[in-house]
């Protein structure tokens, strides 16, 4: 299980995304896909910062996940827990996981 320590090694988790390809199309790198989700909701909720910030790292687990990406949500959550907080939107559940995704698309 991945679980970071401190903020710093989130940032470095980010670094390593910038030049990993997405799990979900061979066009686009994974931190490109988190920036996305980010920008778009901060489009759709400006005020939401926690928000924001679930759209740039929801899916920061994508490289630890086998085939189909079934585990991603909950080892995500699992892995900012520690640092982001037990009830933060942030470390969410798979359910909220999933939601949060259907926020950025709207």
């Amino acid at each position: 299980m991945h679980t970071f320590a401190n903020t710093q090694e989130l940032v470095d988790h980010l670094v390593v995304l910038k030049t990993t390809v997405s799990a979900e199309s061979d066009k686009f790198f994974e931190l490109d896909h988190g920036l996305q989700c980010a920008a778009l909701l901060e489009k759709s909720d400006p005020s939401d910062i926690e928000l924001q910030v679930a759209g740039l790292i929801h899916d920061l687990a994508h490289p630890w996940d086998g085939p189909g990406q079934p585990r991603h949500a909950t080892m995500g959550a699992d892995a900012v827990r520690t640092i982001l907080g037990v009830t933060s939107r942030v470390a969410c559940s798979p359910t909220q996981h999933n939601l949060m995704r259907s926020d950025a698309t709207r």
